[in-house]
């Protein structure tokens, strides 16, 4: 994905900080939004009813705590999910059909962002990353950028010299709404069944 090069300057000040860091893994599910889909030809329109199933997701992620705001305490993140596939089952309106009725939609991301944990509990918090996303089908294939509200709840687990295991839920959601900005035949149709949603479990270290 182009989008992990953005990481990269990120991933190389690891070496030159001396602060509290964060390396976590995700595991969860993702829910894209259902979309009544325009298509057809110069002479012929119809749409199509596009209902995607959820998909089980993992992403990875680094963050670092940089100082304290009042109660919080602020982390600067970066994270990297890889492409997983939703199976998505098109209705169409019409019988003269333009794309297959099922078709496999991958999708994936890069992001950078901010989370505040309360210093009295380290691993309640909520903040934003900023997620460059990738959808694919096929041949086809698009990008979008978009904020997306993150909030964890967790427990510290028992420590070991140097790191401080901690394990809870996870819950994110986009600020802002998918929108094609091309015709019906363009790789903007992808956007259509964008993520609107993901939850699962989250964990890792701090050291």
């Amino acid at each position: 994905m182009r989008a992990l090069g953005l990481l990269l300057p990120f991933v190389c000040l690891l070496p030159l900080s001396a602060q509290t860091w964060e390396a976590g893994l995700f595991l969860g599910r993702q829910f894209c939004q259902a979309a009544d889909v325009p298509a057809g030809s110069s002479n012929f329109y119809y749409t199509a009813a596009r209902k995607p199933d959820s998909a089980t997701v993992y992403g990875l992620s680094i963050g670092r705590s940089v100082g304290s705001v009042g109660p919080f305490e602020l982390q600067f993140t970066a994270a990297y999910q890889p492409d997983v596939t939703t199976r998505v089952r098109q209705e169409s309106l019409t019988s003269y059909v333009f794309i297959p009725p099922e078709f496999d939609l991958k999708t994936g991301y890069a992001g950078l962002g901010a989370m505040f944990y309360l210093k009295a509990l380290e691993t309640v918090g909520g903040g934003l990353e900023y997620r460059f996303e990738h959808f694919g089908a096929g041949s086809i294939h698009d990008h979008e950028a978009r904020p997306w509200l993150r909030l964890k709840a967790g427990l510290n687990l028992p420590s070991v010299p140097a790191l401080k295991p901690f394990i809870g839920l996870e819950a994110s959601v986009p600020l802002v709404s998918s929108k094609p900005g091309r015709g019906p035949y363009a790789d903007g149709q992808l956007v259509f069944n964008a993520p609107k949603a993901q939850v699962g479990i989250a964990g890792g270290v701090r050291f």
